[in-house]
């Protein structure tokens, strides 16, 4: 747990490279991070800008539970690479992982 905002960037960023390669590949069954699917030093960008919002639409609302860091920049990582697919090819994907195949046919089936 993370009591200052600092505290939240380095976990939130470490999230996002970790979220990618799981985008790209099958589900990961494995806590060994030696072969678990990771990005190497030539993937990975040279500056990662981690922007931390309030979450909490209503402040006066303390029923409301905290959305988190670190952990919960997978998901929202992950739909903006399908974004990102869309915006470049049209072809909507839906379902992860965003394997050649998938989006092949994604393609193929846009242009029918």
């Amino acid at each position: 747990m993370t009591r200052t905002p600092s505290g939240a960037l380095g976990p939130t960023a470490i999230s996002a490279l970790i979220s990618v390669p799981s985008g790209f590949t099958e589900k990961v069954t494995t806590v060994d991070w030696r072969t678990s699917p990771t990005l190497t030093h030539l993937d990975t960008p040279e500056r990662i800008d981690v922007v931390l919002v309030n979450g909490d639409p209503n402040p006066n609302r303390p029923d409301l539970p905290h959305y988190g860091a670190g952990e919960a920049a997978c998901k929202p990582l992950i739909a903006a690479i399908a974004n990102a697919i869309y915006d470049a090819t049209g072809a909507r994907i839906r379902r992860v992982p965003f394997r050649p195949q998938r989006v092949v046919a994604a393609l193929e089936a846009v242009r029918v």
